[in-house]
């Protein structure tokens, strides 16, 4: 069916651990590579327009941001995320992952387009806001179909490890994203005109993933022909019947309970770095606003690396 981990199994080394295989392994897969790369670029094209707009948003010289202003850009951010997600499912079902990685990359690329003449404009209103959250649900699909498509190309043992590389890689795409947005701004000569330049710089590289993924073979990542397509009122079916799931094995629930909660503390510990760096450390320096950020940016970049590779060996 594809270029699977059982084809390339032989050939590998396995880590000795149940359960998966080593990162030489699962790197000698191809569609893996292809999957990978796709993820990559496309995560740091991510980064580079969430650097683009929180420096455009929150650390212009003539834009105070508030607490309100913060809390509302985060709402931008994860709408499409929580309202969006749930259902992507439904068209994956029917769609070819492949094409949505190819011509979503595409269509975000011609989005960027348009949320950069908004930024060039210097508007931070209803309209920035609603070219942010169309692109960002564009972006739901595309990442909805890279972990559709994973079983495709890696299976087995092989999937183990994919699974835990790929959404860690991805991460750590998305800082270096924002930590090269925020220097191509500042090499650019900050202010708006860098943040449109830091935004061309992100089309590149979601053309760059549009690219990758169309070196996979059409069908390679599904659905394949005995998949059930499921239905809206299936999703929510499913939602409903999940919640009673938990409620009857607390232990899950409470493992589910404790994400919650660190998302939560994550995302009010961000907002306050923000509103700290920029209101109360540097409230009449910006560009030192902004460095403050990095740095703290750079610092949860580099645990989320160090957690990647520690865990796997507790």
């Amino acid at each position: 069916m594809t270029d699977a981990g059982a084809d390339a199994e032989p050939g590998g080394s396995a880590s000795g651990r149940p359960g998966g295989v080593g990162l030489k392994a699962v790197l000698g897969v191809r569609g893996f590579r292809l999957l990978l790369g796709t993820r990559l670029s496309g995560q740091l094209g991510d980064g580079l327009v969430q650097a683009s707009l929180a420096t455009f948003v929150l650390f212009s010289p003539e834009r105070q941001p508030t607490a309100a202003k913060v809390a509302l850009a985060f709402a931008i951010l994860l709408l499409p995320y929580s309202l969006i997600g749930p259902f992507v499912g439904v068209f994956l079902d029917r769609w070819r992952r492949r094409s949505v990685l190819v011509y979503a990359n595409l269509v975000r690329s011609v989005l960027i387009v348009g949320l950069a003449a908004v930024v060039a404009s210097g508007r931070d209103d209803f309209v920035l806001a609603v070219s942010v959250l169309v692109a960002l649900g564009v972006n739901r699909f595309i990442l909805a179909a890279l972990s559709a498509g994973l079983p495709h190309v890696v299976q087995d043992r092989y999937l183990v490890t994919g699974n835990a590389i790929a959404p860690t890689a991805g991460t750590i795409a998305s800082v270096t994203g924002g930590l090269l947005g925020v220097g191509i701004r500042d090499l650019a000569g900050g202010g708006d005109r860098g943040s449109v330049i830091v935004l061309a710089c992100a089309i590149v590289a979601y053309l760059v993933g549009s690219t990758v993924a169309s070196r996979l073979r059409p069908d390679q990542l599904g659905p394949d022909d005995d998949t059930q397509a499921d239905t809206f009122r299936g999703v929510a079916r499913g939602m409903v019947e999940g919640v009673r799931h938990l409620n009857e094995r607390r232990p899950a629930a409470r493992a589910i309970g404790f994400v919650m909660v660190h998302r939560v503390v994550f995302g009010i510990a961000v907002a306050l770095t923000v509103l700290q760096s920029r209101g109360t450390l540097y409230p009449d320096d910006s560009e030192k606003a902004i460095l403050a950020l990095t740095l703290a940016t750079g610092a949860a970049g580099a645990g989320a690396f160090v957690g990647a590779v520690v865990t796997p060996r507790l």
